[in-house]
């Protein structure tokens, strides 16, 4: 059951295997959150892809990668308790494209061009 009023705006979540930026459905709109994470992975001399995706977060008590514990946002991976659905945005070197194109097939793919990240 989502929420409809989440107090969750956007976060970089650190995992082992996969890292992302998790922008909030229910305060940017697809083309807003591109923008916001343009920004937020800054300029770069070479030209990147960003992965968009979906998922969901919700605040709660859990465990960190060391396992301690900690009361803050986690990306769920399903719709669950007052969750908030998100866009999920991953940056992509051109060189590592098409893997990641062929492994995860349920993202969108932005190209971003080298100089052009930041956006007014």
């Amino acid at each position: 059951m989502t929420v409809k009023n989440s107090k969750f705006d956007h976060e970089y979540f650190y995992d082992d295997d996969f890292n992302e930026l998790a922008i909030s459905k229910q305060k940017y709109t697809k083309e807003e959150a591109i923008k916001v994470a343009k920004d937020y992975f800054g300029t770069r001399k070479e030209s990147f892809y960003l992965a968009i995706g979906n998922n969901f977060t919700r605040h709660r008590v859990g465990r960190d990668s060391f396992g301690d514990r900690i009361s803050g946002w986690f990306l769920e991976g399903y719709d669950c308790n007052k969750s908030c659905p998100v866009y999920t945005v991953h940056e992509i070197t051109i060189e590592c494209i098409e893997f990641f194109k062929k492994h995860h097939k349920e993202y969108e793919y932005v190209l971003v061009n080298a100089g052009s990240q930041k956006s007014n």
